[in-house]
């Protein structure tokens, strides 16, 4: 039985709309690939597209931060955009008897490469919505909206000319 990649999707709304303003709904796309090397040959196609990536490690494994999260920031910047958006994720903040990675050295190796840093627990589910909050907002706070077009903007009718629309 072949493993694959996990693939979601979710819409959230930032913000809460209490200043006046309505919240800005983002669709986002999650692959995950639990970092496994089978799967860094499709990285580099869903990194050449994505404008935000997390770059998780695992707090109780010393490897996946000091080993494979400077490999990860490596791919990311060979292959991502040049302004793509990164969060560092430090997961399974819920053991805290085998943590062996500090909050500080993580908060120092993401200040160090220009991320924002977030401790989640996926198993309990703690901060993993504001993980998804954070890197939403960061995209956004980081791209020109009025440069990206709206459906009623695009041709789908092949310019105009009758027939030979898309399909």
């Amino acid at each position: 039985m072949a493993e694959n990649v996990d693939f979601r999707q979710k819409s959230i709304v930032l913000g809460d709309g209490g200043d006046g303003e309505s919240g800005q709904k983002v669709q986002i796309e999650v692959y995950d690939t639990a970092g496994q090397e089978r799967y860094r040959t499709l990285t580099t196609k869903y990194f050449r597209d994505a404008v935000g990536v997390f770059i998780v490690f695992d707090v109780t494994n010393t490897d996946t931060f000091h080993k494979s999260l400077n490999r990860w920031v490596a791919h990311v910047e060979r292959y991502g955009p040049a302004q793509i958006c990164r969060v560092l994720i430090g997961n399974k903040m819920d053991l805290k008897g085998e943590r062996v990675i500090e909050s500080d050295d993580a908060n120092e190796y993401a200040r160090m490469q220009q991320m924002k840093y977030i401790e989640t627990s996926a198993k309990e589910g703690t901060n993993v919505a504001s993980a998804f909050g954070t890197l939403a907002k960061t995209v956004l706070d980081s791209i020109d909206l009025d440069s990206i077009p709206t459906v009623d903007a695009l041709d789908l009718n092949g310019g105009g000319s009758g027939g030979g629309g898309c399909c």
